[in-house]
């Protein structure tokens, strides 16, 4: 076949086309090997044919290569025929004489340098070869073309670096990877025939297959990637939509609650009204009342308008052909001051708005306008109406409408604009109901759409009775937001082991190929690895969560049935055993949330709050709970002076009590006689806490690791204190959060102290006014009921015994589907709701009740005490949460706070 083509292209017509056409067509395929959105090709294999056939036809060739380049660039350009200008010509012309200027200073070099013929079967000339021909010359067309490219102002300044890059790169890895292809095809007087060229072919093809597939797997997961990424800020901008729509829903009837109710405002009191209601993300237009008469009454309403404060009120028939036997005149609006020239106008007789308030009355609900020009609008029609009519409870007779007025366009802008993420898309939006001009739109940018890193995402939203179409496009500083670096890499570092396989002979190749085999090889145990990893840190918390759950759901019935049998009247033998089994069993709560604070802390999700508290009283409540512990050993449990540390402090204060709590009780445990003292004191940078003991104390050696998981001193310790060893690897990590240090001075059969310094803000003239403790005891909640979810019988009895005080009348279902059976039945007036059971969960019934109950409080009754978890019952629609353990005091607050 070569021999062939040697004998066609010694005809120079049929060697002119030739090179015009195979230029031109590996300009083509080089487009295919662009990072998008970009300016110039990652690989350029006409770069690397230029070489061979500039050494093959000499500099006959020039004229024939340039018009092939200026063809490949024109096209690259995306220039449209028709659409071609003088100036995109000659521009395209500068950046092809650079590429034929590329090829014949390579053909100069490797005469000049080099010995000829070339020799591409030993490592040293090759090497010389791909240098000259490869980086250096390849200089040339880089600069040239991103030159021009800037100069016609198609890429900003502070892009040149990296298409010049990207252009310098993929003309140099053209040129290394096939050149030496080209060469076997093109073989002159210049090159030395090639060993086992057909070997060499061979594997160029596969290498060369292998790194296209490679690399456009690696682009579909770009855009893969980039495509969810897109959905993800479009879907959270309709969620915002459907945010905004609740918000004037639920504004609608708060303002149809208050005209229901029998009130009847004055403009002024309207006025406040309002207000309180336009603070959304949106401001309204407007807000107001339309009053609902007959047309006899209107001697009445200008009465009413009178009382209302609006004594030059009239009533205004803008269509006297759409006059009803009922007007509905705008009685009250705000703001007032925009809105005057409103108030009396007959909405029932607007052309477009009568329509809309007539549908919502007929359909009992909320309806919005089509789109329709305000009376602050000259030259648009952008305006939205959205009309609730409100009836009477007892006769369901219409009493008036309640209006919302919003600009959409200005509106929509504010929501979906004025946020970093609208940097990354236009929007439209249509009514689908109305064949008309857009809504609303985004920043028109003009750029180039036709790439595959151009996304749309469109939506369909209901709109108060209507249709809204909402589509987003990405923009340029979306697309652009980060380069592909990835299938860029994929592609160069392919290409340079492809051309070390047809440089280098078959043994290298191999070799090559074994090499990237045994990459890849360990890339997949790699990732193996980190996904087992990943799994078994997954197992690790769901097993810490799990086992969280199952300990709480016993422990909520010992510690629940404790603190019922301390309120009823024991001896005090039994009292003393009541209040040590307690005590017992909030230990071993501790115990279980220690696990978890561990787990967070690793997982990096325990966040340090930074809030005013009294740290006097912390000390001292925290050494009051500590107090009895210390007495029962004949410990003297001191607290030294607190007067340089009054005032208001800034921080945690649960972590300080938390690290305070768990220095305390250390010391107390491993102190047999003599005390533990507490000494507080403000220091330049912060606070300072000691805690000091006369206990057994450590060795140097202990002290080291003191603050590792689950260790103590040794297994004597641990066999006779007992302990997780967790306390002080919490008090570690929660002072490394809080930017703080902890030191440790021991000695041992003497003691031990500790001294933790906290960076905290101290405000020592400020106070904080300490609240009363109230103490709670369970409301009557006579002829109330609650209905409590719950499948462990246990747990039943224990929360019937709980309530009984309340005299409330207690429902029990077993699972949340019999919890909705239920709750249609007998209506209570408070849900308590387990989440895990059999054949519907608790989240799932929470969800179904509230499509169509919104009023009722649902309280998570639950073991899961996880923030993730809590945070997501309350998305769900539970109004609070309530963990196992129940801790009575929290119990009646809940029903306090929901019941009376």
């Amino acid at each position: 076949m070569a021999g062939t083509i040697k004998t066609l292209l010694q005809n120079k017509p049929i060697a002119f086309v030739f090179i015009v056409v195979i230029y031109f067509l590996l300009g083509l395929i080089g487009t295919f090997f662009r990072i998008e959105p970009g300016f110039a090709s990652a690989v350029w294999p006409a770069a690397g044919a230029a070489v061979a056939l500039v050494l093959y036809f000499g500099r006959a060739v020039t004229l024939p290569l340039f018009i092939g380049a200026l063809g490949a660039n024109l096209y690259s350009s995306g220039v449209s025929l028709e659409l071609i200008t003088i100036s995109d010509l000659l521009w395209n012309a500068v950046r092809a004489c650079g590429a034929v200027l590329q090829a014949l200073l390579s053909y100069y070099l490797l005469k000049k340098f080099c010995d000829l013929p070339l020799n591409f079967n030993s490592a040293g000339p090759l090497l010389k070869v791909l240098t000259l021909t490869s980086p250096v010359a390849c200089l040339v067309s880089a600069s040239i073309g991103v030159l021009s490219l800037y100069l016609q102002g198609i890429i900003p300044i502070d892009i040149v670096d990296f298409v010049w890059f990207t252009w310098w790169v993929g003309d140099s890895v053209g040129v290394l990877f096939f050149f030496p292809l080209f060469a076997i095809l093109f073989s002159a007087h210049y090159i030395k025939p090639i060993k086992n060229s057909k070997i060499v072919a061979f594997v160029s093809v596969v290498l060369l297959t292998s790194v296209c597939l490679t690399f456009t797997y690696s682009k579909d997961i770009y855009k893969r990637n980039l495509a969810i990424k897109f959905s993800e800020i479009t879907e959270k901008k309709i969620y915002e939509l459907e945010i905004l729509k609740r918000q004037i829903e639920n504004n609608l009837f708060a303002l149809a609650t208050i005209f229901r109710s029998g009130i009847s405002p004055t403009i002024d009191e309207f006025q406040l009204i309002a207000a309180s209601l336009n603070d959304g993300v949106i401001p309204y237009r407007a807000i107001a009342w339309l009053d609902v008469l007959d047309v006899e009454e209107k001697e009445l309403w200008l009465t009413k308008q009178s009382q209302r404060g609006l004594t030059n009120a009239k009533i205004k028939i803008i269509d006297e052909s759409r006059l009803h036997s009922k007007i509905f005149p705008i009685g009250l609006t705000a703001p007032y001051a925009n809105n005057s020239l409103a108030i009396g106008i007959d909405l029932a007789s607007h052309p477009v708005a009568g329509d809309t308030v007539f549908d919502a009355i007929e359909a009992q609900g909320i309806r919005a306008t089509p789109p329709i020009r305000l009376a602050q609008q000259s030259d648009k029609e952008t305006g939205n109406v959205i009309y609730y009519p409100v009836f009477s409870d007892h006769d369901n007779q219409l009493i008036g409408i309640a209006e919302i007025v919003i600009e959409v366009d200005k509106s929509l802008e504010r929501l979906l604009l004025n946020t970093k993420a609208s940097e990354s898309y236009n929007f439209t939006i249509f009514d689908l109901n109305l064949k008309s001009s857009a809504y609303a739109t985004g920043v028109v940018q003009n750029h180039n759409s036709n790439h595959q890193l151009h996304f749309s995402e469109s939506y369909e939203i209901e709109w108060f009775g209507r249709k809204w179409s909402v589509t987003f496009e990405s923009t340029d500083s979306f697309e652009n937001t980060k380069k592909d670096w990835l299938s860029w890499l994929t592609l160069i570092v392919g290409f340079i082991i492809a051309a070390l396989g047809i440089a280098f002979t078959l043994i290298l190749a191999g070799f090559n190929d074994q090499l990237k085999h045994q990459v890849k090889s360990k890339t997949t145990q790699l990732a193996a690895v980190i996904d087992k990893l990943e799994k078994a840190d997954q197992v690790k918390n769901e097993f810490i969560a799990n086992m969280s759950h199952e300990i709480r759901t016993p422990l909520n019935v010992v510690l629940t049935t404790l603190q019922l049998l301390k309120q009823s009247k024991q001896e005090i033998k039994e009292k003393e055993l009541i209040d040590s089994a307690l005590s017992s069993g909030r230990t071993l709560l501790t115990i279980i949330n220690d696990i978890l604070d561990i787990s967070k802390l690793e997982a990096g999700k325990l966040e340090i709050e930074n809030t005013e508290f009294d740290l006097s009283k912390l000390i001292q409540d925290t050494i009051n709970e500590q107090a009895t512990i210390a007495e029962s050993k004949g410990l003297d449990l001191v607290v030294g002076s607190m007067q340089t540390i009054s005032g208001v402090w800034y921080g945690d204060p649960t972590r300080i009590k938390q690290i305070l709590i768990n220095l305390i009780s250390n010391s107390v445990k491993f102190t047999d006689s003599g005390k533990v003292e507490v000494l507080a004191s403000k220091y330049k940078r912060g606070l300072l806490l000691e805690v000091t003991d006369t206990g057994i104390g450590m060795t140097e050696q202990q002290t080291e690791k003191l603050f590792e998981r689950f260790v103590q001193a040794d297994s004597s310790t641990t066999r006779r204190f007992g302990g997780t060893g967790l306390g002080l690897a919490i008090v570690s990590q929660l002072i490394y959060l809080m930017k703080g240090n902890i030191e440790v001075s021991s000695e041992l059969e003497k003691g031990s102290k500790f001294t933790v310094k906290l960076p905290l803000k101290h405000s020592p003239t400020k106070k904080i006014e300490q609240p009363v403790d109230k103490e709670l005891n369970m409301p009557d909640l006579s002829g109330k009921t609650i209905l409590l979810a719950e499948d462990n019988k246990v747990n039943q009895m224990v929360f019937k015994a709980i309530t009984a005080p309340s005299n409330a009348n207690l429902l029990i279902a077993e699972n949340g589907k019999e919890a909705i059976t239920l709750l249609e039945k007998n209506r209570p007036e408070i849900i308590f709701m387990d989440i895990q059971m059999p054949i519907m969960d608790g989240e799932q019934a929470c969800m179904l009740i509230r499509e169509t109950n919104k009023q009722i409080p649902i309280i998570a009754l639950t073991a899961n005490v996880l923030e993730k978890d809590v945070a997501r019952y309350l998305e769900e629609g539970f109004d609070s949460h309530l963990a196992k353990p129940i801790e009575l005091n929290k119990l009646i607050k809940v029903l306090c706070d929901s019941l009376t």
